[in-house]
């Protein structure tokens, strides 16, 4: 396995997706991480991944965080998103909101709506920054450029309460923002293998491996999911959109619930989580 580290991630790419071989997340694992020690940020995206859902690898996240960190230092922009999570959920890692400040500024810079959400929640809230209702309206104002109405719909809120004077520098700000530029080779992984002519010339590493995501069991399973959506939200947790999917904001909700709880994180959707959340309701 000393190939060219494009190469390494091809196969494990081919292994991840079943697509001309049986589909082994293990063997996956194993040619990520080859084509990750070489410096590959896709692949160190890709393991880090792997790490935080247990697939093909034992769970542990804390190498999915150092993977997501190694890769976000090249320039990844969903492992900077990823990340800036973790730093925010795990208790044990000093640097906590700090970092997560840090990273989620990095992904939203690139005009990743998500972390633009979150950096302008730790804003509002004053977790590793120091509160700023002017960025908080700035970085939700972005969101909402990009159809995230829970985003729109703080930025009306603050920028109903901000002073006047505030509230038109951050309009004036707005109006002359660009995003950073992404840094190609750190996102994307160019693909010209004639063997597998079905492959598109550039596949993005950035969306996630299929059966990462959470499962969903029918429609009991969405349900939970939506359930635990209208909680956290009543409860000030930003889960978003109570639409049954688990998604970025989702889990990240779910993380700082459990945190804050005293509950071993884990972002996923278990009857405890639903158990402590309608207790915290009353």
């Amino acid at each position: 396995m000393n190939g060219d580290a494009r190469a390494a991630f091809i196969v494990a790419t081919r292994f991840a997706e079943g697509k001309s071989v049986p589909q082994d997340y293990a063997a996956a694992a194993r040619w990520y991480q080859v084509a990750a020690e070489k410096g590959l940020a896709p692949a160190q995206y890709r393991m880090g991944a792997l790490f935080e859902r247990g697939t093909g690898l034992k769970l542990d996240l804390e190498a999915a965080r150092q993977w997501y960190e190694r890769a976000a230092e090249a320039g990844n922009v969903r492992a900077m998103h990823n990340a800036a999570v973790l730093f925010a959920s795990d208790p044990k890692t000093k640097a906590g909101y700090e970092k997560a400040a840090h990273w989620f500024t990095e992904a939203a810079s690139h005009n990743l709506k998500d972390s633009q959400f979150n950096i302008a929640l730790l804003y509002e809230r004053g977790l590793g920054v120091d509160q700023d209702l002017g960025q908080a309206l700035f970085w939700y104002s972005l969101a909402a450029r990009q159809n995230d109405a829970d985003a729109a719909a703080k930025a009306k809120t603050l920028e109903n309460t901000l002073p006047r004077d505030v509230a038109a520098k951050v309009r004036t700000r707005l109006a002359g923002w660009t995003p950073k530029q992404d840094v190609e080779a750190a996102n994307m992984v160019a693909i010209s293998n004639p063997d597998w002519p079905d492959r598109p010339l550039a596949a993005s590493a950035n969306y996630d491996l299929p059966l990462i995501g959470a499962a969903v069991d029918g429609n009991a399973g969405a349900h939970s999911i939506v359930e635990a959506q209208q909680l956290l939200n009543k409860l000030g947790f930003e889960a978003g959109e109570a639409n049954g999917t688990l998604g970025s904001r989702t889990r990240n909700s779910i993380r700082l619930f459990e945190l804050q709880s005293g509950m071993r994180v884990t972002g996923e959707v278990t009857p405890e989580l639903l158990a402590k959340l309608r207790a915290k309701l009353g």
